[in-house]
């Protein structure tokens, strides 16, 4: 009979925000054409002692010893991974020999090489020009894969958000805020807020410039 290979998805999972991970496994489920298998990456189930940014800093690199060793894949971030962040999206340097090495791996892995990015799949190119590997974008909001493109629609509303987020932080100095093709990021790493702070801190901004604009 046809053998039909399960999809084992692993999602990194936040206390903080457990609604995200339900869309997210809902979305997956409802979505996939083939059968799915969606586990949470929840800190106190793994055998982690090593505490970082987030819940998933660490845990992601225990995926290939849940997927028992078995078979290839490499997913690989841009920005602190690839690239050493910078103060600003538009500061990064990017080594000569990130693409050839990049598609070196591309063909050594049989083509399991992606990069997964909040950047979008224009910048991604911008600074990765020739790459073959596959491409995710604005955090899989769009996708390139063997030269396909696909996207979800574009949220008409985020022009007008982005601009009232941006007049709300005006004169918070190291505060960015770049609307992407499909949501809105505050860049705060230019100050010496935490994620916290920074977010606590725009929320109070925005709470009095609401009559402002609405």
């Amino acid at each position: 009979g046809v053998v039909i290979q399960m999809l084992r998805v692993f999602i990194g999972y936040d206390p903080r925000q457990p609604v995200a991970y339900s869309v997210l496994q809902f979305s997956l489920i409802r979505r996939s054409s083939r059968p799915v298998s969606v586990t949470p990456l929840v800190i106190e189930q793994l055998p982690l002692t090593r505490t970082g940014l987030t819940p998933f800093t660490f845990s992601r690199f225990l995926v290939p010893q849940l997927c028992n060793f078995e078979g290839w894949a490499l997913f690989l971030d841009l920005d602190g991974t690839l690239l050493e962040i910078a103060e600003q999206p538009d500061s990064v340097e990017v080594p000569a020999d990130l693409v050839p090495l990049l598609n070196e791996l591309y063909e050594l892995l049989g083509h399991a090489v992606a990069l997964v990015s909040g950047r979008t799949i224009e910048d991604l190119e911008r600074l990765l020009p020739g790459t073959r590997t596959d491409l995710a974008g604005c955090h899989g909001a769009e996708i390139k894969i063997g030269g396909r493109y696909t996207a979800t629609p574009i949220i008409p509303v985020l022009a007008d958000i982005t601009q009232g987020l941006a007049s709300a932080v005006n004169g918070l100095r190291g505060v960015i805020i770049e609307q992407k093709r499909h949501g809105i990021a505050l860049h705060y790493r230019g100050t010496a807020l935490t994620s916290e702070e920074a977010l606590a801190l725009v929320a109070q901004r925005l709470i009095e410039a609401r009559d402002r604009w609405g």
